[in-house]
């Protein structure tokens, strides 16, 4: 599991080797994409809806990032907790992100289910519907209560078995990340490692050591 981090420049090139650290771009960082196509880091890329999205920002941003390799996704902008809107969002940036060579995350919002049997795809309440083919990685986002509820666990299963990268946002306790892990998430993000990298780094290398040594022989840890 990776941990995609904003901040400390420094301290993610000191933790760099241990393969747990990869950079989370945003159009209000000013990482350079320079450093981290030469270092060859692992990166994705957010769409800072949650601070009130900027469209014209986000065309800016999506310009400078396009063709920069190793990117795991980029969020298409997304509305809190609202599935509806995230939905028709994403129907008219998904195909922009993709057309730039980007691969596309859908961000997960509260009320998102699967459809049909064999299921072909998300849909929200008002049953806008996005395919899987349309989008290269599931991003859970959403309200707390949602994030860590059965339809959204059900929803990241269906995601891994579709071959879809596995994201989760706003983690940042042992807790949280074990759930994400346990789900099958490739990465996920926190608002402390990202602020305070000094001091959670040691604490995410930590963890993910554990949570790996857990799954490699569960006996071991019952």
């Amino acid at each position: 599991m990776i941990f995609m981090v904003s901040g400390g420049t420094a301290t993610h090139e000191r933790y760099r080797e241990t393969g747990y650290f990869g950079r989370l771009l945003t159009p209000r960082t000013g990482n350079s994409t320079k450093v981290i196509a030469e270092k060859k880091i692992v990166w994705a890329a957010d769409n800072d809806a949650f601070k009130g999205f900027a469209p014209v920002a986000f065309v800016r941003f999506l310009g400078r990032i396009a063709g920069v390799p190793r990117c795991k996704f980029v969020a298409a902008p997304d509305v809190v907790c609202d599935a509806d809107a995230t939905l028709r969002k994403f129907k008219a940036w998904g195909p922009v992100i993709r057309e730039l060579g980007l691969p596309v995350a859908l961000v997960a919002q509260d009320g998102l289910r699967a459809y049909r049997w064999p299921l072909d795809g998300l849909v929200s309440p008002d049953s806008t519907r996005v395919g899987w083919n349309e989008f290269d990685a599931l991003f859970i986002g959403g309200s707390t209560e949602w994030k860590e509820s059965d339809a959204a666990k059900m929803l990241c299963l269906l995601a891994k078995r579709e071959g879809k990268w596995l994201h989760m946002g706003r983690v940042n306790t042992l807790r949280r990340l074990r759930k994400a892990h346990a789900w099958g998430c490739d990465s996920v993000d926190g608002t402390s490692f990202s602020r305070w990298p000094d001091k959670f780094f040691h604490s995410a290398v930590r963890w993910a050591r554990r949570l790996d040594a857990e799954a490699a022989a569960p006996g071991l840890f019952a």
